[in-house]
């Protein structure tokens, strides 16, 4: 599905709430974006048939921060500061209008935030609160026996670098 197939099926559900939820989708993408989540597909959103209809809360991110990668990959891009090129390289499932090929969650982020400033500088400024010092805070609580120290760094990683290249877009 494009951004804009995507607005219009939002809008269509969310009619009296529609520029709120638009929004709220404009930061599911700049989160994904944040995180290098992959798998926005369109059974990965949806809208609750509620009164009035609003956005589901985002779920199913799983597809993110490196989750694909062995720590022998995860190594090799961290060490030769590949970092960018991974998240640029990773391909989304949210398409622009007329364009067929899939763009990584950064470069959809990049071009609709200069399309649609409004919608996506909110999210980008809210990036501001995400510091090294916060993940560190985060990660630490997670058990020692679920993720490696190279995923956690890798993690860490594409979060820092991710909010580094999205709040240059402002």
């Amino acid at each position: 599905h494009t951004f804009d197939r995507a607005c219009l099926g939002i809008s269509g559900y969310c009619q009296r709430n529609d520029q709120a939820a638009i929004a709220q989708f404009a930061g599911f993408l700049t989160l994904d974006a944040l995180i290098g989540n992959t798998d926005r597909h369109h059974l990965n959103w949806a809208v609750i048939n509620s009164t009035p209809p609003r956005l589901a809360p985002s779920f199913d991110p799983a597809s993110s921060l490196g989750r694909e990668l062995e720590d022998k990959r995860r190594h090799q891009i961290l060490s030769r500061s590949g970092m960018a090129d991974y998240l640029q390289r990773g391909e989304g499932q949210v398409f622009l209008k007329d364009q067929p090929k899939a763009v990584s969650p950064i470069g959809l982020v990049t071009v609709l935030r200069a399309q649609f400033p409004a919608l996506f500088d909110p999210w980008l400024m809210a990036l501001e609160g995400v510091t090294e010092d916060r993940l560190d805070r985060i990660m630490r609580r997670l058990p020692k026996d679920w993720v490696s120290e190279r995923q956690l760094a890798f993690a860490k990683s594409v979060v820092l670098e991710s909010k580094r290249i999205l709040c240059g877009l402002r």
